[in-house]
C-alpha cells in the first residue's frame, strides 16, 4: 500500500504539540509511581464516559456513544467505524515476544533502535514515522511515536503512547489511528486528546507467571526475567535459574561472565567453552554447527551438544554473546526428563537477559 508522505500540521500538532512537550530536554526519573489513583476524577468530564479495566488496572475516559471493546483481557479498543480507533494495551512483551520489556524506557529503547519492532506493533512495515520522543502530558513521562500511514485506502494518523505501570515490569501501550479525511476528524483529534489524558494506571499490576530479577554478577547488573516456578540462585561468578525449584543439577540454566574479552578470537571462545564437557564428561558431542542468531538485546552464537554424566544423558546447550568488553555465556543443561521445562528457562533468559555494564542499554 501507498504511504502519504507528509503529515497534516493539523494532525501533527493534535498528535504531539497539543498534549506532548517533546524533545524538551526532560530529564526521566526512572523510578515507579507516576500514575497514582485519584489523579483523574471520579466522574468523568461532560460528553465522556469513566471506563476502567479491572483486569489490568487502567482507567480512562471515553466518548459517550463510542463502542468499547475488551478483545483481549489485556487490551480495550475505543472505536468510531473505520475512522477513528484507541487501543490500550498492558504489554510486557514486543510483538513477536522476542523480546521481554521491563518498562516504558526499556521499550521506548527498543522502538529507536530497531523499526520494526514499531511495525511489528501497528501491523504493517508500510508507514512513515515523522516524529518520536520522549515528553510529558500534564507531568507524566510518556514516550510516543507518530506515524503516518494509508490502510484500506484510507490515510491515517497514528500515534503510539508508551507509559510506565506500577508492577515489577511491563507498560501500558496506547496506539491512536484517525482518518485524515473522516468528516469528523477534528472531534476526533479533541476525543483522541482527552483520552490520552484522561488515562491512569489503578494499582501495580503485571504479568502473572512470570518474576523480573534485577541482581548482580561480578560487579556488572543482570536483568532477566523467569517463570514463577523457576527459583534463583546467586553464585560466586555465576547466577543459576533453575527451571524447578527441587531440581538443580538436572535441569539448570548458567549465566557467566568469561574471562575472554570482545576482542578475542571468537573460534577460540566456543572451543573453549565446549572443552569442558569434552573433557570431563562421557560421549560428548555436537549434535549442530554452531549457528548465530539475533534474539532479545544480543546477537548469540549457540553451541548444541549432548553427553553422558554418572550413566544420565544430558543436552546441552550454550549461547555466547559479548557485552561491554567481555564475553559471556548462558549454559541449559538438562536430562532428557526436564528437556521441556529447562529449554523454556533458557529461551526466557535469552529473550530478556540485559546486563548493564555502562549503565542502562540504549541499543539493542
Amino acid at each position: 500500500m501507498a504511504v502519504r508522505k507528509r503529515l497534516g500540521a493539523w494532525a501533527l500538532a493534535a498528535l504531539m504539540t497539543a498534549c506532548m512537550v517533546l524533545g524538551s530536554g526532560m530529564v526521566r526519573d526512572s523510578g515507579r509511581g507516576f500514575f497514582l489513583p485519584g489523579l483523574v476524577p471520579a466522574e468523568a468530564e461532560e460528553g465522556y464516559e469513566k471506563y476502567e479495566n479491572d483486569n489490568v488496572k487502567f482507567a480512562m475516559e471515553v466518548p459517550e456513544g463510542y463502542e468499547v471493546t475488551e478483545p483481549y483481557e489485556n487490551v480495550t479498543m475505543v472505536t468510531d467505524g473505520d475512522d477513528f480507533r484507541v487501543s490500550v494495551e498492558y504489554a510486557f512483551t514486543s510483538a513477536d515476544s522476542a523480546h521481554f520489556l521491563q518498562d516504558a524506557e526499556d521499550f521506548a529503547d527498543l522502538l529507536k533502535a530497531d523499526t520494526t519492532v514499531l511495525t511489528d506493533w501497528v501491523g504493517t512495515d508500510d508507514l512513515q514515522v515523522v516524529a518520536a520522543d520522549w515528553g510529558d502530558i500534564d507531568g507524566t513521562p510518556c514516550y510516543v511515536c507518530a506515524y503516518d500511514l494509508d490502510l484500506n485506502g484510507k490515510s491515517y494518523t497514528g500515534g503510539l503512547y508508551v507509559f510506565d505501570g506500577l508492577g515489577d515490569f511491563g507498560c501500558y501501550c496506547m496506539q491512536a489511528l484517525i482518518n485524515r479525511d473522516a468528516p469528523k476528524v477534528e472531534e476526533y483529534v479533541k476525543y483522541q486528546e482527552h483520552i490520552v489524558r484522561s488515562f491512569y494506571v489503578t494499582a501495580p499490576y503485571q504479568a502473572e507467571g512470570y518474576a523480573y530479577y534485577d541482581m548482580k554478577l561480578e560487579g556488572s547488573p543482570v536483568a532477566f526475567f523467569a517463570r514463577d516456578t523457576a527459583h534463583i540462585e546467586e553464585y560466586s561468578s555465576s547466577l543459576g535459574v533453575y527451571a524447578l525449584e527441587h531440581v538443580y543439577s538436572e535441569a539448570s540454566v548458567t549465566i557467566m561472565k568469561s574471562a575472554w574479552k570482545a576482542e578475542d578470537d571468537l573460534e577460540k571462545v566456543l572451543n573453549s567453552a565446549a572443552s569442558y564437557y569434552f573433557d570431563s564428561w562421557d560421549n560428548a558431542r555436537y549434535t549442530a554447527q554452531t549457528s548465530q542468531f539475533d534474539l532479545g538485546r544480543y546477537s548469540y552464537n549457540m553451541i548444541s551438544m549432548e553427553a553422558y554424566k554418572d550413566g544420565e544423558h544430558y543436552t546441552i546447550y550454550i549461547a555466547i554473546f559479548t557485552s561491554g568488553d567481555s564475553y559471556w555465556k548462558v549454559t541449559a543443561r538438562s536430562t532428557d526428563e526436564y528437556a521441556e521445562q529447562t529449554a523454556s528457562a533458557f529461551s526466557d533468559t535469552l529473550f530478556s537477559l540485559c546486563i548493564n555494564e555502562d549503565g542502562p542499554v540504549s541499543s539493542y
